[in-house]
């Protein structure tokens, strides 16, 4: 009986999870629920809440998995684009980019105290009392408690990873991207636009190799064209 009903709260908590997915996630949040404890606020752009009694690593697993992400391998992707192994950001697909931030103080350690912001969610960031509010879609204001400076660097991060996601930019609108940019104000690093070139220069590599397979493939096959013309016309020589 109590099995049973683990399952059913299970299978109800999904679903409403799979409809805040839909709706589009905005923040990922932990929090301390009365009658749940430590749990977990699911934001939807439209401002709709549901809140999850299993921890945040656990649902952040669930949303990774519903897309078909393999968590540490994507931490590991962009944790080397970035050079760095903790506070990563995550690209989950063309309109999520969760970007890690300090959302809350824990009453114990395990408990946690970051959440994820979706990049795209982001309306606009100001200083708080020496934190930073952060405006989503829907008018929902969340504390980050960081400074700007820091929460800034955080989704100058998350941008550098739109950026390994072209399609990511591109859904979501050249104009929102420049927006962005000038909203904020904040230029890229050395270390960004070194990191760049890297990419670029691997890209040019990369197109390189592939142009000069496509020629080779493209010669061995007009060769063996002509070899097998050469067969036909013998053939037909020595039937005459």
């Amino acid at each position: 009986m109590i099995e049973h009903m683990f399952e059913q709260k299970w299978g109800e908590g999904l679903k409403k999870i799979e409809n805040i997915l839909a709706k589009g996630l905005a923040c990922l949040m932990p929090v301390y629920e009365p009658g749940e404890g430590n749990a977990v606020k699911l934001i939807a752009d439209d401002g709709s809440t549901f809140v999850d009694s299993r921890t945040i690593k656990t649902v952040l697993n669930l949303i990774c998995r519903y897309y078909t992400i393999h968590i540490e391998a994507c931490r590991a992707r962009y944790g080397k684009i970035l050079n760095q192994r903790l506070g990563i950001p995550l690209a989950i697909h063309s309109s999520m980019v969760l970007v890690p931030l300090k959302l809350r103080k824990p009453l114990l350690p395990k408990d946690g105290a970051y959440g994820y912001v979706n990049l795209y969610s982001i309306e606009s960031v100001e200083e708080y009392q020496k934190h930073t509010r952060i405006v989503l879609k829907g008018n929902v204001r969340v504390l980050c408690l960081q400074r700007l400076s820091t929460t800034l660097q955080q989704i100058n991060k998350a941008k550098a990873i739109a950026a390994d996601m072209p399609q990511t930019l591109h859904a979501w609108g050249s104009d929102r991207v420049h927006d962005f940019y000038v909203q904020y104000d904040t230029p890229a690093t050395r270390g960004d636009i070194a990191r760049l070139q890297r990419e670029i220069l691997e890209l040019r590599d990369i197109l390189k190799r592939t142009l000069v397979c496509s020629q080779q493939r493209a010669g061995e096959s007009e060769g063996l064209q002509s070899e097998n013309i050469d067969i036909s016309r013998e053939t037909k020589k020595d039937s005459g």
